[in-house]
C-alpha cells in the first residue's frame, strides 16, 4: 500500500468517526506530512458521512420551510374562511 492510500485511508477513516478535516489536517501535520500531500489525499476522498451529513442539514431545512408553509396556509384559511351559513 502507498503511503497516498494510507493516508487517504486514514482520512477516510477519521472522517467516519466524526472528526473534522481541520483537525485530520492539523494531527497529520503535526506527524509529519507535508500540506501538499494532504491537500491531494483530503481532495481525493469523498466520505460518506460528511456527504450524508451536508445532505441532511439540507434536507432538514427544506422539511422546516415546507411545514411553515403549510401552516401558515392552513392557518390563514381558517383565519379567512367566511361561514357557510348565516345565523338566525
Amino acid at each position: 500500500m502507498s503511503q497516498n492510500e494510507q493516508l487517504q485511508n486514514y482520512i477516510s477513516q477519521a472522517r467516519e468517526a466524526g472528526m473534522a478535516d481541520e483537525e485530520i489536517e492539523r494531527n497529520l501535520l503535526e506527524a509529519g506530512w507535508t500540506k501538499k500531500m494532504l491537500k491531494e489525499a483530503i481532495g481525493g476522498t469523498i466520505s460518506m458521512v460528511s456527504l450524508i451529513r451536508k445532505i441532511n442539514k439540507k434536507a432538514i431545512l427544506v422539511i422546516i420551510i415546507v411545514a411553515a408553509i403549510i401552516v401558515i396556509g392552513v392557518s390563514g384559511y381558517f383565519i379567512f374562511q367566511k361561514p357557510a351559513f348565516k345565523s338566525l
